[in-house]
């Protein structure tokens, strides 16, 4: 199934054209586990609209999801996607994800069901300065807790307080 999300990922990325993206390696400090996202997105079109790819690869669970945005102005970023996860029977995933913004503030929240059950995730951004970003996330998972990013030239670094479940992640932008 990793094979297949490596591949599906790959594709997305080779026919997106004027693509951005990340790839983030997050480590659970409570139990050792890491997981590693991708993330590709092209730029709009003057319609506002483009594609995404995204994929989740951890030692217990996989995903990889390809979809549509739409983009109508620079505040506003709407996705909606189908996707793959790695577990028996039924695993077809539908999601989407909302981001708003305004000044230094931004609210982030993605939506899926299908396969294994629902989730979601909230995310509350405050740019304090150019290198450092706090906030607020709340996941299904791992709980609610603040959380605090600062960017390092091309990385960003970025702990969040989950309860009893921290997490340290570093992300690459391209």
């Amino acid at each position: 199934m990793r094979n297949l999300l490596v591949i599906a990922v790959l594709l997305i990325a080779a026919f997106t054209a004027s693509a951005f993206g990340t790839v983030e390696v997050e480590g659970n400090l409570a139990n050792g586990g890491k997981t590693v996202r991708f993330y590709q997105a092209s730029q709009p079109d003057k319609n506002g609209f483009g594609t995404f790819g995204f994929a989740v690869i951890s030692k217990f669970y996989s995903q990889a999801y390809a979809g549509a945005t739409y983009s109508p102005n620079q505040h506003i970023w709407l996705e909606l996607g189908y996707g793959l996860e790695s577990v028996p029977g039924n695993s077809g995933r539908i999601g989407g994800t909302a981001i708003l913004s305004s000044g230094q503030f931004s609210l982030v929240h993605c939506q899926e069901s299908g396969g294994s059950g629902n989730f979601n995730k909230t995310v509350v951004n405050y740019q304090i300065s150019p290198k450092v970003t706090i906030g607020v996330v709340d996941d299904r998972f791992m709980g609610t807790g603040p959380k605090v990013e600062y960017q390092l030239d091309s990385y960003k670094v970025r702990f969040v307080s989950f309860p009893d479940k921290p997490t340290l992640s570093v992300i690459k932008s391209f």
